[in-house]
């Protein structure tokens, strides 16, 4: 019955979405700085002060719904739970891989992982325990190990995405977005 609730709940959000359901935009930027111009391709999201089962909402809601496609604008938040690995080569370059261990709202304790591009966030790694914050395109590989990923975690590439991030124990990278001029 709470499953049926949270997918009610999510679609009617994600059709009709409200202003106090979007968070306002934020700047990386030392408090007290000038606000800095509306970023390239999409708006910068704030990184949330704690790492509750809210923050893993959204995905929580795509999971029970059983999505397959990559959806914009996910987050999620939770503890490493071995040493992040390097993913060699390929058509987009290195990538690291972060092993996370979030909690979902009303389902518990689920593996997710969290993929870096090298060239697009730099080289982001994270040891066993390290406290994770991730802000991208979540995408459903059926038969992993993890229940869910989430990759695009770099400043706006298209029209539909925000900037993405991740934060490792603190440390935010990109650590800001470069802005468009009008």
């Amino acid at each position: 019955m709470l499953v049926i609730g949270l997918i009610v709940a999510f679609r009617l959000l994600s059709h009709h979405p409200s202003s106090d359901s979007i968070p306002p935009p934020v700047s990386s930027a030392p408090v007290g700085a000038p606000a800095p111009a509306v970023s390239r391709g999409g708006r910068d999201v704030a990184v949330p002060q704690n790492c509750t089962p809210d923050v893993n909402q959204k995905l929580a809601g795509l999971l029970a719904e059983q999505t397959t496609e990559n959806v914009d604008n996910v987050m999620v938040c939770g503890v490493t739970i071995s040493p992040s690995r390097t993913q060699r080569g390929g058509p987009h370059g290195s990538h690291q891989v972060l092993p996370l261990l979030v909690n979902l709202p009303g389902a518990g304790s689920k593996l997710v992982e969290v993929v870096t591009n090298d060239e697009l966030e730099g080289v982001v790694t994270a040891p066993k325990g390290a406290q994770v914050y991730a802000y991208g395109q979540a995408f459903f590989d059926q038969g992993s190990r993890f229940v869910a990923g989430i990759h695009d975690v770099h400043c706006a590439t298209h029209r539909t995405a925000d900037n993405g991030w991740v934060v490792v124990n603190g440390r935010k990278s990109p650590s800001s977005c470069p802005a468009y001029r009008r």
